[in-house]
């Protein structure tokens, strides 16, 4: 996932595409449309953890967003709300040949006439900024309109419908499941449920009448499911090759005369759309890999406890507000709370051991090599909220063993494993200096955690200038390249209920460029 955008969220009426890069922190002032931005990601982790009647869990076990119309609700004058996703090389099967490709997609959501619920009503799909897939969709699920590139699929959609697919996409499903009709093949590609049938028969027609009616019915079929995904100005060459093809098929689409670029591309285009619901069965499978790696901490964690009850839990993942914190720390190996305390000390002048009786864990912190520690409650409030973000860096960047979830054609994920934690004002309760060391401390990670092959994210929502100012003092360092950082303003007049979303950068010394003068300051009279 490289980069994210929403439409009508809340105050944000267009975000634009936010680049997710190692270190990305949201700023702006309150009710400006950070957190809810941010929650984007326990909303995609709480969705992908459930089976829905509707593609979004707006109210879950990590954020609550209230009901679809809540969502809108700054946005008066809109009915719908787009959630867009870009992603970069990924490794995609037959028939995209094993290449790696770029998809940027949007996935527009209304309300639905009964019920309240939202459903899909658009989907816009970029491939490799090469073709263009736009599919509309009305209250009845009824495919309103389907166009890939400049070809408008079907002159009448009613044939199709879309169908709940227990994901965030939905299928696209032939009405009264016509495709088991005899005769035409279904793809391998098309299973998902199965359009084949329609599609088939719209390219054997397209073939009769721009190509030669000669070949027969059989080979035309081979020829189709032979095709490979290739770039347009490829694709004469790769239909002529398919070694199904016929010779006089092969010579009608080789010459020029008898075959157009135009009608070419119209049976490219027809062809590509028979594969949507394989590519949305893999997006669905994407996004899902991705929800399960986001983490997300609270803005306010839990307090410390004097004492924590004995569980026989084997804990692996901390909970947002950190409830699990003594359990999680007594669950590491000596190998691995070793590497920890040793990192917590290192970057932030604490380390953390977890003692246990017959009955209860107490959590007990030192600040110094002295060996003298003290239960956490006792050190100060500030210690409680940070322990459970260090934690999360800590053990984001470890290196796990990896149980990848693999489609069935086991194609991806890439080498990297992609993580991120996503956090609200993690500077609370911390004094500058100690804010100032977490600053370092999100660096740190990003650099530990790629020496053990993690893709890691971190997306921060923040007021603290200190941290801001740290992480430009990282760049200057040369801690962390300029271009790993990425800062989202949000600004928003007084005059308007309307959120405006811009990116601004660090320069190569550390220095932000394009940031508005005076942003942490109150406003003059």
């Amino acid at each position: 996932m490289q980069s994210i955008l929403v439409k009508n969220l809340k105050s944000i009426s267009d975000s634009g595409n936010i680049a997710i890069k190692p270190i990305t922190i949201f700023v702006g002032a309150n009710s400006s449309g950070k957190s809810s931005l941010l929650r984007i990601f326990p909303l995609l982790k709480q969705t992908f953890e459930n089976r829905l009647r509707e593609p979004l869990l707006w109210n879950g076990g990590y954020v609550d967003f209230g009901s679809f119309k809540d969502v809108l609700a700054d946005n008066t004058n809109a009915d719908s709300m787009t959630l867009g996703f870009t992603f970069k090389s990924i490794r995609m099967p037959r028939p995209f040949h094993g290449n790696k490709h770029d998809f940027k997609i949007e996935i527009g959501l209304s309300k639905a006439q009964v019920g309240g619920l939202s459903y899909v009503s658009s989907i816009n799909l970029t491939i490799d900024d090469d073709d263009k897939i736009t599919i509309s969709i009305g209250q009845n699920h009824q495919i309103v309109s389907l166009n890939v590139n400049k070809t408008d699929i079907f002159v009448n959609q009613r044939d199709l419908i879309s169908t709940e697919s227990g994901r965030l996409l939905p299928f696209i499903i032939a009405k009264n499941e016509v495709e088991k009709r005899p005769g035409f093949l279904v793809r391998p590609y098309w299973r998902y449920p199965s359009m084949g049938y329609l599609f088939e028969k719209r390219l054997i027609s397209l073939i009769n009448s721009k190509f030669s009616k000669k070949s027969g019915f059989e080979s035309k079929q081979d020829t189709i499911n032979s095709i490979n995904y290739v770039p347009r100005s490829e694709f004469r060459e790769h239909l002529a090759q398919r070694q199904v093809a016929g010779t006089t098929f092969r010579r009608s689409i080789l010459s020029t005369a008898c075959t157009s670029d135009d009608n070419l591309n119209e049976v490219r285009d027809v062809w590509l759309s028979g594969t949507l619901n394989f590519l949305f069965l893999l997006f669905n499978e994407i996004l899902c890999a991705n929800a399960k790696n986001i983490e997300y901490v609270t803005p306010l964690r839990i307090i410390a406890d004097r004492f924590y009850r004995l569980q026989g839990l084997a804990v692996d993942t901390i909970d947002p507000l950190g409830r699990n914190l003594a359990v999680f720390i007594d669950n590491l190996s000596k190998e691995k709370h070793d590497r920890f305390t040793n990192w917590t000390m290192e970057h932030l002048g604490f380390s953390v051991r977890a003692n246990q009786d017959m009955r209860h864990i107490t959590l007990e912190i030192t600040e110094d090599s002295s060996g003298i520690y003290h239960n956490l409650i006792d050190a100060g409030f500030g210690y409680s909220q940070i322990l459970p973000i260090a934690i999360q860096l800590w053990h984001s960047s470890e290196r796990q063993k990896v149980n990848y979830r693999i489609n069935a054609r086991n194609q991806w994920p890439e080498n990297a494993q992609l993580k991120i934690v996503a956090m609200e004002q993690p500077e609370l309760h911390l004094h500058p200096t100690l804010q100032a060391k977490l600053a370092e401390a999100f660096v740190s990670s990003i650099e530990r955690a790629k020496a053990n092959n993690i893709e890691l994210r971190l997306v921060i929502e923040t007021h603290s200038e200190t941290i801001i100012n740290r992480i430009g003092y990282q760049i200057r360092n040369r801690a962390i390249d300029s271009n790993d950082v990425n800062i989202v303003l949000f600004e928003k007049k007084p005059s308007s209920a309307v959120t405006s979303v811009r990116e601004v950068r660090y320069d190569d010394k550390g220095y932000l460029v394009d940031w508005p003068y005076g942003f942490f300051l109150p406003k003059e009279d």
